[in-house]
């Protein structure tokens, strides 16, 4: 796919330097990084980012690398360049996608790019993670993806608890879930995810041809955690999708089960999140649907 520079030209913001390079204007500020669009002297489009967070920045650049690396049939950025910025911070250039994001486009339905989606994913999650910083992943390391998921809820569980909204014993049994399945898929391999796929790190162009982006909260776990967060926040929960994601899955009747452990865990996480970041009416309805999911 090649890049272009129209969002570029049009943008009506003034042009401002980043290390001494021309940044057009700045995309979106996030808590772990920066993202600027820089035009080329060639006039090719390239995404700047800005970590604060070292750990963001190695996870995005492992991934990325691990994807390419290993020659899987997922579009993903490039890397063209990283360094560690004089403020500690880091920056890293990647290539850049003039598509439109998942959440622009309808992802159901005959001219939905559904299918596609789950063909990059399935390519995503078959991935090997061997590279320099994981180590050598498998089936002898995946308890530590149990550790992992409790300690998170455990991170979580003075609010949610605290919050009179949850009951204790909710929490706890997310927890024996947890525990549960740490037991019963000890023959599971783990798999390189993504860890935050929602609409705007899922860019669609125009013959449904899929680009993952965002990689800084890559991590190694069960696919289907991955697909558990997608499905609640770009598919809404639709039943239909459900069914299609988790169509022949390797762990077959027990897919479901464990997918709704996880969709509970994604909603505890975001539950969390939204009782202290509750400002509109958007996000106490949502509050709301995570409680009950619960």
């Amino acid at each position: 796919m090649q890049n272009n520079c129209e969002s570029l030209q049009s943008d009506p913001l003034r042009m401002e330097s980043l290390d001494g390079l021309p940044v057009r204007r700045l995309i979106s500020p996030f808590g772990t990084n920066s993202v600027y669009l820089h035009e080329t002297p060639r006039g090719e489009a390239s995404v700047l980012k800005v970590y604060r967070s070292r750990k963001a920045a190695l996870c995005e650049l492992r991934a990325l690398r691990l994807v390419h690396g290993q020659d899987v049939k997922l579009n993903v950025p490039q890397v063209r360049r990283a360094k560690r910025r004089g403020d500690g911070s880091y920056m890293v250039t990647l290539s850049f996608f003039p598509n439109m994001t998942a959440w622009d486009v309808q992802t159901t339905g005959e001219s939905g790019p559904l299918h596609e989606l789950k063909t990059a994913l399935t390519s995503l999650h078959n991935a090997k993670p061997r590279t320099q910083g994981w180590g050598t992943v498998n089936r002898n390391r995946f308890p530590t993806w149990w550790r992992f998921l409790e300690k998170r809820l455990d991170n979580r569980r003075p609010k949610l608890e605290g919050s009179g909204r949850i009951p204790p014993e909710k929490v706890k049994h997310l927890t024996d879930e947890i525990r549960y399945w740490e037991k019963q898929l000890t023959h599971v391999s783990p798999s390189l995810l993504h860890g935050d796929l929602n609409g705007s790190n899922i860019l669609v162009g125009p013959n449904a041809e899929i680009v993952l982006i965002d990689f800084e909260r890559a991590l190694i776990g069960h696919s289907l955690y991955d697909l558990a967060k997608l499905w609640v926040q770009v598919f809404k929960k639709e039943k239909a999708v459900l069914d299609f994601l988790l169509q022949d899955h390797e762990l077959g009747s027990c897919a479901t089960n464990l997918f709704t452990l996880y969709v509970k865990l994604y909603a505890a996480e975001m539950a969390a999140y939204l009782l202290d970041n509750t400002y509109t009416d958007e996000d106490r309805d949502l509050l709301d649907v995570v409680v009950e999911i619960i």
